[in-house]
Formats: C-alpha cells, sequence, structure tokens
C-alpha cells in the first residue's frame, strides 16, 4: 500500500482486466506504476538529484551557488512534478489559473467609482450578490440599513474591497495581471485536451479532440467570466488550499493534511498583514504564492512526507 507501506487493496475487477490488457511484458512504461506511485519515486529522486547537484565547499562562488540552488528548488520540483504527472498538473494548473483570473477587488473600483452615475451606483449596489463573513461595511461611511444585516454569509451588496471577501458579481479584476492569468488558462486548457486526447490515438486523431475540449473550457470560462462572478481575496486563499489536497496526492494522510494546514497558514497570515483592498492591486497574491512555495519545500526537505515504499510480503 502506497499510503501505509501494508497490504495493498484490491483493485476492482474492471481496472485489474484494463490493467492486464495493456501490459507487456518487457516493455514496462513508468506510467504503469501508478500516479501516486510515480510522484512519490520522482519526488524523492527530484530531491537526491537536487543535493547532489548542489555546490559544497567553502568560498564565494559555492556559496552564491548553493543560494542560487535554494531560490530554482520550487521550480526545479514543479518541472518534476510535471513530468511524472502531466495530467494531474495540467488540471491543477487551469484550475489555479482559473481562480487568479477570476479573483478581483472584491467590489467597484476606483475607476467604477468615477464613471458610475449615482442611479447606477445605487442600482448596482443592491443587485450585486457577495458572499463575505461581513458584510457591515458601508461606501462613503455612515450606516446602510437593510444591507446585509439579515443575510450572514449571503447579502445582497457589493463587498467594496474587503479582504474578507469569497465571492461576488462585481466584474471588477486586479488589472494587467489578469491578462497574464487568462493567457495561463489558455496555455493549460490546451494542455489539459491534448492529455485527454491521448486516448484517442497520436497525430490528428488526439489533436482535433484535444483543441475541442480546450475550446470547450475556455468557451465555459468566458461565460463565467462574462457574468461578472468575481474571488474575493479570502476566495482565493481558500482555492489554493484546496487546490493543495489533490496536489499533494504523493504524501503520507497526515503529511497531507499538513501541506493543506501550511497552505492555509501561510495565505490566511499574508491576508491578515496585508488586508488588500480593492485599490491594494495583486502583489499580495505573488507575495503568498512564493512563500507558500518555499514553505513547501521546506516541508519536503525537512519531514519524510512521501509514502513509504510498498513492502514486498512474499520475503517475509
Amino acid at each position: 500500500d502506497q499510503r501505509g507501506g501494508g497490504r495493498p487493496p484490491t483493485p476492482a475487477p474492471a481496472q485489474l482486466s484494463s490493467e492486464v490488457e495493456r501490459y507487456s511484458v518487457g516493455r514496462q512504461r513508468f506510467a504503469d506504476l501508478g500516479e501516486r506511485r510515480a510522484l512519490s519515486l520522482a519526488t524523492r529522486f527530484g530531491m537526491l538529484a537536487y543535493r547532489a547537484a548542489r555546490p559544497s565547499g567553502g568560498g564565494v562562488l559555492p556559496w552564491l551557488g548553493r543560494r542560487a540552488m535554494t531560490l530554482i528548488k520550487p521550480l526545479a520540483l514543479a518541472v518534476v512534478y510535471a513530468l511524472a504527472a502531466p495530467r494531474r498538473v495540467a488540471l491543477l494548473g487551469l484550475f489555479a489559473a482559473t481562480a487568479l483570473a477570476f479573483t478581483g477587488t472584491g467590489g467597484i473600483g476606483q475607476v467604477g467609482l468615477q464613471t458610475m452615475s449615482a442611479d447606477s451606483y445605487d442600482s448596482q449596489l443592491y443587485t450585486m450578490t457577495a458572499v463575505a463573513p461581513y458584510q457591515g461595511y458601508c461606501p462613503f461611511g455612515g450606516q446602510c440599513e437593510g444591507i446585509g444585516e439579515d443575510f450572514g454569509w449571503f447579502a445582497y451588496a457589493p463587498v467594496h474591497g474587503d479582504w474578507t471577501a469569497i465571492a461576488d458579481f462585481s466584474g471588477t479584476s486586479f488589472g494587467p495581471g489578469v491578462l497574464f492569468a487568462m493567457l495561463l488558462v489558455a496555455v493549460f486548457a490546451v494542455w489539459t485536451g491534448s492529455r485527454i486526447g491521448l486516448r484517442f490515438g497520436r497525430g490528428l486523431a488526439r489533436w482535433v479532440p484535444a483543441l475541442a475540449i480546450a475550446a470547450v473550457l475556455l468557451a465555459a470560462e468566458y461565460w463565467l467570466f462574462s457574468t461578472g462572478f468575481r474571488l474575493g481575496p479570502l476566495g482565493l486563499a481558500l482555492a489554493a488550499v484546496l487546490l493543495t489536497w489533490p496536489a499533494a496526492i504523493a504524501y503520507r494522510t497526515g503529511a497531507r493534511i499538513g501541506a493543506t494546514v501550511l497552505t492555509a497558514l501561510v495565505f490566511g497570515g499574508v491576508l491578515v498583514l496585508a488586508e488588500p483592498d480593492a485599490y491594494s492591486g495583486g502583489g499580495w497574491i505573488l507575495l503568498a504564492a512564493v512563500l507558500a512555495a518555499y514553505a513547501h519545500m521546506l516541508l519536503l526537505s525537512t519531514v519524510d512526507v512521501l509514502a513509504p515504499r510498498p513492502r514486498n510480503t512474499a520475503t517475509r
């Protein structure tokens, strides 16, 4: 068992039949190990290669080399992860890029306040649906009676830059960073389609359905984006926490839970310290992502998080 090193569970008859049909003696592939085992092996070998390539000894150059290796460690292991589990990386990347592209300022931004008339502002104020733990903020000060007082987490008012916003329909975004996120969405959509299209064959038999799948994904995302749905800062943090669980599939169960909690602590800490609002931009996202990446590298280097190698009960 890759999770605990004990006796592996018996696969379902259909799964076992499928695995036997595509198994060829002498022509085993890396993918035959299964995604969990392949990721575990790739991560272990990646860590060994990293330690072997890291310069040793005294002097300025070895010291600079070690610092440079530390800086590129998250990127190097991300490449190893992508080579070991390309389909999972494509899907995770698609969801992560989508969450980033859909992250808004949490309400009506500065440009909207300058260009809206009073009537259209009041109309948008009462028709937007926002989801946030706290809805008591009132624009321009004062008290807003009847707005967000009786609905708790579901209130009919935009969040107006409150970092506790989970989601709303404000239609606002962080700006130029959204264009980059949308480009990533397109790349990961094509990648996801190409991985799914492998089952149809090679050449045109693969790429025609792959591009069709990518087009459907992009059309669905465009439709949702056009509705004005946006994630708030807290919503993006929750998305990062949720994506950590499937990303840590090669970990032991306890370590997998710990990795998810670690992501929550990092993003939560950045949110509390930065308190992003409608005018702070998306710098806090980059800071949280970088800190989370190095925090997970520290966890991977100090704790044996990977599942143990399956034991051979026949030799006991």
